[in-house]
């Protein structure tokens, strides 16, 4: 199983921080990490919420899991698996968005709420599970 869906699964807590301005990420997520909560997640809404997360993982190191959430494109979710998103966090169920994350081996969580919807999104490989690119049997 991928390192960053341990890490996930391990914690049982993503927290998520909309922020104002993007200097008060580091700030938020130290907050966040003495609460004991080390998978948190920026939303794609907050500004500059590509350009600071690269600089806050440095600053964090390897035991905090710093995702990108409300992606709702797949070239939002390109550009926060290159700004360093180790995972993803979509409000709605968007084949293209899952398929981008899959071929980046990063771990896509999709929103669904029908049982239809939530068989759909692990059908198309979201969810918590293994982010290689080849679909669940």
């Amino acid at each position: 199983m991928d390192q960053s869906v341990v890490h996930i699964l391990a914690g049982g807590i993503i927290a998520i921080l909309r922020l104002e301005r993007p200097e008060d990420l580091l700030p938020a997520a130290e907050a966040i990490l003495l609460g004991g909560v080390t998978t948190i997640e920026v939303s794609f809404a907050s500004p500059d919420a590509t350009k600071v997360l690269g600089p806050a993982r440095s600053s964090l190191g390897q035991g905090t899991l710093l995702g990108i959430g409300m992606v709702f494109t797949s070239e939002a979710a390109r550009d926060a698996i290159r700004a360093g998103a180790q995972f993803i966090t979509a409000p709605t169920l968007n084949s293209e968005v899952i398929r981008v994350c899959r071929e980046a081996h990063v771990p896509v969580i999709a929103g669904a709420f029908t049982s239809s919807k939530i068989v759909h999104a692990w059908e198309l490989g979201a969810g918590l599970s293994d982010p290689a690119p080849s679909a669940p049997a």
